[in-house]
């Protein structure tokens, strides 16, 4: 596209790429950072499952849960999960829509991070997550 001048450019943080330059040498470059960015993927990867190999918890808690991060483990929280537990005995029962769970729970009390009332797709994600199971 850069080469059929369909973009004008493309910016990097090192460099302006422009039609005019030599298509080798941007193929190469930008094949050299694409490779970089897989190879960065491969690591975290990696990384996390070495992580859940020591019984270390590598990402942000789910709702209902707390991380320890002194002792870089992840714990029941006492706040939310009581809603989470609510929320699939609810849906288990077959007599409540999501969007019902999600009234209920916010009338008791669950909010989100920002403060707000919980949004039924937030209560869809919870009842989704094979974490939970």
């Amino acid at each position: 596209m850069l080469q059929n001048k369909i973009i004008k450019e493309i910016r990097t943080y090192e460099r302006v790429y422009l039609p005019s330059d030599h298509a080798v040498l941007i193929a190469v470059e930008l094949g050299s950072a694409n490779q970089d960015s897989r190879n960065i993927s491969v690591d975290v990867k990696r990384e996390n499952r070495k992580k859940l190999a020591r019984g270390e918890w590598p990402n942000k808690a789910p709702l209902g849960y707390i991380n320890n991060k002194a002792e870089k483990v992840m714990g029941l929280g006492t706040e939310r999960a009581p809603y989470v537990r609510k929320s699939f005995e609810m849906y288990a029962t077959g007599n409540h829509s999501v969007k019902d769970i999600a009234q209920v729970l916010a009338s008791q009390g669950l909010k989100s991070k920002r403060d707000k009332n919980v949004s039924i797709s937030m209560i869809h994600k919870v009842l989704q997550k094979t974490f939970y199971f």
